[in-house]
Order: structure tokens, then C-alpha cells, then sequence
């Protein structure tokens, strides 16, 4: 019996004949990110001065409780708006590769809408032919699910490729993102016959800038993906 394998995109959840699946982005949230910590606190001196708490002149602060609580939760709303900034950047790229699979057989069109053009340039640049886009996945036998911006071909060898519109590639995250979709491309029975050869995460910014990053060691970010998600399960077990 086929399985029967949704996506609710107002919940985004992933089900599985009915049951939840847990999703990859959920799972690699127990990697600590100790670069926002420093951040978050950046962000509640910003909103004190930005909203006219402190006095130059007496060198002095004046904040109600409900400020401070505004305050706590700037980074929050800062991030909140930089994504959907970025989901509308995302979407965009969603749609010019979508358009060239379904027009150009894969291979990137010369017209793109504005703030692709990096992408599209680098898609020339690199001889891509894009075969997928938003690909849905999921893996029983780990029961995960996730969805896959880009699986493109190049010089004949297959790849995963993942969109970020944040501003920096901080470490190798995104790359056992990437290993984790390989995974279930794989025992979705959609690989082909050749192995994944590598992962390219793309840093799709809304300034304007862009940035390329490469992986090949496929084993080790399948490795550590893997180890990702028994630690998850592990956690989950835990009961106070």
C-alpha cells in the first residue's frame, strides 16, 4: 500500500499516513547557536536607544517594566521580520528555478525577477541544471521529514543545494541540513544510480550580497545529521 505522505503549510507539519513526522530544521535545533546569545543582547540596547530611553544629556535611563519587557523580546520581533523578508526572497528564487525546470529544462533563464539575478548568475557561471525544487521528503524507517529547496546536476553528477537569506554562513549546519534530504531522496528511491557528490549551500542575501559554500564530505555530514537526530530523541525522552 503507497504511503500517504502531506504537508500542511499553515501548521507546517509533515504527516505520515495520518501520524506527525518530525521535521529536519526541529532536529538540528539541538545544536547550540552561541553567537545569538550576544546577539539578542545587541538587540535590547538597539530597541533602549531606539526608542528614546536614554537621556544623552543626564547620561541616565527612563523605562517603564512594560518596556523592559518590549525590550527583551526585540530580538524576537527582529528576527521575526528579517524572515519574512527573507521568505519573500526565498519565494523568489522558488519560482525562478521552478519556472526554469518547467521551460528550459532545468537550465537557468536569462530572465529573473529583481534580487535573483545572483542566483541566476551563478547557476550560468557553474553549467547547473536544476531537477528539483521544494521537493518534498520524508523517511520512514527514521520517520523525519523536510523539504529540499534544490537537487541540481553538474558536469553529470548530482547534488543538494539549500537556500539561506540570513546574513552569514556561521558553520557546517546547513550542510547536515543537506545530508539529511540526500538521505531521504535516497530511500524515497529517487537518488538514481550514482551517490549524492556533494552539498551547496547558497546565502542568498537581501542587501544584495552572495555567497557560495561547498561540502563533499558527504559521510561526515551524514554522520553528523544522523547523530542530530538520536540525540533529538534522545532528549525527548526525558521527563522531570
Amino acid at each position: 500500500m503507497k504511503e500517504n505522505f502531506t504537508f500542511d503549510p499553515i501548521e507546517h507539519v509533515y504527516t505520515l499516513d495520518g501520524k506527525p513526522l518530525t521535521g529536519v530544521t526541529m532536529i538540528l535545533g539541538v545544536i547550540a547557536k552561541p553567537a545569538l546569545v550576544p546577539w539578542a543582547a545587541k538587540m535590547v540596547v538597539e530597541y533602549i536607544k531606539d526608542n528614546g530611553l536614554f537621556n544623552d544629556t543626564e547620561e541616565t535611563y527612563e523605562i517603564t517594566i512594560k518596556q523592559l519587557e518590549e525590550a527583551k523580546n526585540a530580538h524576537r520581533k527582529k528576527k521575526e521580520d528579517a524572515g519574512e523578508k527573507g521568505t519573500d526572497l526565498h519565494a523568489l528564487a522558488e519560482g525562478y528555478i521552478g519556472l526554469c525546470i518547467q521551460e528550459n529544462e532545468g537550465l537557468p533563464m536569462e530572465t529573473c525577477p529583481e534580487g535573483i539575478e545572483r542566483l541566476r548568475d551563478w547557476a550560468k557561471a557553474n553549467n547547473i541544471k536544476f531537477l528539483a525544487s521544494e521537493k518534498r521528503l520524508f523517511s520512514k524507517t527514521w520517520w523525519i521529514a523536510g523539504t529540499c529547496d534544490i537537487v541540481f546536476e553538474q558536469k553529470g553528477k548530482k547534488f543538494i543545494g539549500d537556500i539561506k537569506t540570513y546574513a552569514k554562513i556561521w558553520d557546517r549546519v546547513p550542510f547536515f541540513q543537506a545530508a539529511g534530504y540526500a538521505s531521504m531522496l535516497e530511500e524515497m528511491g529517487e537518488k538514481g544510480d550514482e551517490p549524492i557528490a556533494g552539498y551547496c549551500i547558497l546565502r542568498l542575501s537581501k542587501d544584495g550580497s552572495f555567497e557560495e559554500k561547498w561540502s563533499y564530505d558527504t559521510i561526515g555530514d551524514t554522520k553528523a545529521f544522523f547523530a542530530c537526530v538520536e540525540l533529538y530523541r534522545q532528549l525527548k525522552t526525558f521527563k522531570i
